[in-house]
């Protein structure tokens, strides 16, 4: 009787289509959370101090008042204070809602641009990056690159489904308000608006006096914060528009070459996010990347062609500009082509083999151990190789 009921919820859940969320929540859980304390092992110089701020209760409302531009991550920090909770394990905690976003947002597009296969096996090698694993348990400082590029493709796909467009026009204000709060992200956003200028300006010429009030309201309510702590900190400015203060044209012609050497040839040694000399993307991916160009180039009249072509642009200048942290933000649109590149291949074998079954058999065998190889690959970097390099030994050497 109790495993019958048991199957009858499974296929009350299964038709409701619930098992996928559910799914893709626990398996995100996953790679985020095990042994989120243990690695790397020790604490952060900014670890350190944020446990021992929280152990010194330096975080009250009257820390959050001047530090707005923060907010989210200042507010968990509030949280903690008041709670009395210090653990390390609870400070690395705060990526883990941000990545759950993350990986959510990506599979979403993945499956909008592929299908849910492609999508569904890609959505693993996000979610397994080397990276995303890096910034999100261990960086707060750049846990928001990991899905910020992610929301403007998000609301270009509602609005192309035709949802409502009240609800993408309060939503686009949300977008346009924090990506102030993301440093370099408010040029992605006003990208997205040029592109998308036309078909924007005829909605908002649609919309109601209500709807048009609210989303200003919005947008005013969000950045009022970083315009008052702007008053008293012009750096902030700079910050946001991810400007430097000053320029060296040698630096920034170094840049400018180590932009494409470190996404595809050779990382800088030094940085705690690489190993040893590994580029960011690694070679299987790259491979796949030439195919998903080739799909880029059939589909250059589509506007989000046009948003993704142009924000490698755009970051291949903010790395110009400001170094190896502007690579963060392009990096979830390279995992994204990744799994166009993959619906390519697939969409060519199933053109030449379009009704025999074992071919198609074979194209799932094939692309599900190829990518099952790629996130085991990455899991091993990430949990066991990483830890272990000189630069992270280093930066994470305080042991309490």
């Amino acid at each position: 009787m109790e495993k019958s009921r048991l199957i009858s919820k499974l296929g009350n859940l299964y038709s409701t289509k619930l098992y996928y969320p559910i799914s893709l929540f626990i398996f995100g859980s996953i790679p985020l959370l095990y042994k989120l304390s243990n690695v790397p092992k020790g604490l952060s110089s900014n670890e350190l101090l944020t446990r021992n701020d929280l152990i010194n209760h330096t975080y009250n409302l009257n820390y959050l008042l001047h530090h707005l531009s923060t907010f989210l991550f200042s507010s968990y920090l509030v949280v903690l204070n008041y709670l009395n909770y210090h653990s390390l394990i609870l400070i690395r905690l705060s990526g883990y809602a941000v990545g759950l976003i993350a990986i959510f947002l990506f599979s979403y597009i993945a499956r909008t641009f592929t299908n849910k296969f492609i999508g569904t096996i890609t959505t693993i090698l996000f979610a397994t990056s080397l990276w995303f694993l890096q910034i999100i348990r261990n960086n707060h400082n750049l846990q928001y690159y990991s899905f910020a590029i992610l929301l403007g493709i998000f609301i270009s796909i509602l609005y192309y489904r035709k949802k409502s467009i009240n609800f993408i026009v309060i939503l686009s204000s949300i977008l346009l308000g924090l990506s102030f709060y993301v440093p370099g992200m408010i040029w992605f956003a006003l990208l997205f608006i040029i592109i998308n200028f036309k078909a924007i300006r005829l909605e908002i010429h649609s919309l109601s006096r209500k709807y048009k009030l609210i989303s200003l309201a919005i947008l005013l309510l969000i950045l009022t914060p970083i315009v008052y702590e702007s008053v008293h900190s012009h750096n902030l400015i700079y910050s946001a528009l991810f400007i430097p203060s000053s320029i060296n044209l040698h630096h920034l012609l170094t840049q400018f070459i180590n932009y494409p050497k470190m996404l595809f040839v050779q990382n800088n040694p030094v940085l705690s996010s690489s190993i040893g000399k590994l580029p960011f993307i690694n070679f299987a991916s790259a491979i796949i990347l030439i195919f998903s160009s080739i799909w880029l180039y059939k589909n250059k009249t589509n506007t989000l062609t046009e948003y993704i072509y142009f924000s490698f642009i755009l970051d291949w200048v903010l790395c110009t500009l400001n170094g190896d942290r502007s690579i963060y933000i392009i990096l979830p649109l390279l995992s994204l082509l990744v799994s166009v590149g993959l619906f390519y291949l697939y969409g060519e074998w199933k053109r030449i083999f379009p009704k025999n079954p074992y071919p198609n058999f074979l194209a799932n065998l094939l692309l599900g151990l190829l990518v099952a190889s790629i996130g085991l690959y990455q899991i091993l970097l990430y949990f066991i190789v990483w830890p272990h390099t000189p630069q992270v030994l280093s930066l994470y050497s305080h042991y309490l």
